[in-house]
């Protein structure tokens, strides 16, 4: 029997994992592992989260007074507005569209800030320089695939919130680079697992206090509990695996340059007029990646 062609083994293979659409990745080995992992799991107990911060502590080489846990990126997002409510944040765009719409129902003020203004900024002109001024930054940004050196830009802003959560695929990060600079990273994208909500953030132990002050009761479950000290220490071998998934659908697709774990095209519409259907998450262009062996079950 002749193989299924490739338009047909993609078709299919997004009609069944119509989850990557909404651009979160998969690997099926630590799907498989999360099942094995709770299979013994006790939920009628407290979750225990000082594994979870010697987990993180451990595999990026911090110290707990500069960590801070949470129910994903946004909630620690979410926090940091509530510090900073008082401050003006200029958001880089594309970025993450929860941040502009939290800041909207707290009332706080914003800016957008498109790429050009973003690289004048870099150049020193110190239009920022006011105290009261914050950057949000998503790098590498998921949306446009873009990756900034943020480096030249700290010292204009007051605070500079780097949003990481795709930075473990491509093996960067500005955590700790400088006193007044904020990292959130999420298992979301570094291990696919968005269902988890676990996060964190880096700062400095001012602002890692503040952070802590306003946390909830519980900043983790008993899934993250278990989950995160056996699967974190697997980060880089999952992100090798989407790695060669893209490389694989470079080759099929014309696309853009990325840095995260997914497929960015290289047009709006692209998918579409290739395929005969949209992706739900069509806006910025892109499809999540998945591991090889889910990617050609197909063929």
């Amino acid at each position: 029997m002749a193989r299924n062609t490739w338009k047909d083994r993609t078709k299919a293979f997004l009609v069944e994992h119509k989850h990557l659409n909404k651009n979160i990745p998969y690997d099926r080995q630590i799907s498989e592992r999360c099942k094995s992992i709770l299979s013994n799991a006790d939920f009628c107990r407290l979750p225990n989260e000082s594994v979870v911060y010697d987990s993180i502590c451990d595999y990026y080489n911090l110290s707990i007074d500069n960590v801070s846990v949470g129910f994903g990126a946004t909630e620690l997002l979410e926090r940091l507005l509530r510090i900073y409510h008082d401050h003006t944040f200029y958001i880089h765009e594309p970025s993450y569209e929860m941040i502009g719409v939290m800041c909207k129902y707290m009332n706080i003020k914003t800016h957008s800030l498109d790429s050009l203004r973003y690289k004048y900024d870099i150049k020193g002109l110190g239009y920022f320089k006011d105290s009261k001024n914050i950057l949000y930054i998503a790098n590498p940004n998921g949306n446009s695939g873009e990756i900034n050196d943020l480096l030249p830009i700290f010292l204009n802003y007051k605070y500079v919130i780097v949003d990481e959560v795709y930075a473990d695929f491509d093996n960067t990060t500005y955590s700790l680079s400088a006193d007044n600079v904020i990292v959130v990273k999420s298992f979301s994208k570094s291990l696919g697992l968005a269902g988890l909500r676990c996060g964190f953030a880096i700062a400095n132990e001012e602002i890692t206090k503040q952070l802590q002050e306003i946390r909830p009761v519980f900043v983790c479950n008993t899934a993250s509990e278990m989950i995160v000290p056996e699967l974190i220490k697997e980060t880089r071998y999952v992100n090798n695996r989407w790695k060669e998934s893209r490389d694989y659908l470079e080759k099929e697709f014309e696309h853009k340059k990325s840095y995260g774990p997914y497929m960015l095209f290289k047009k709006p519409n692209y998918f579409t007029d290739k395929f005969g259907f949209k992706l739900t998450y069509d806006k910025h262009y892109r499809m999540a990646l998945a591991d090889m062996h889910t990617l050609l079950k197909n063929s």
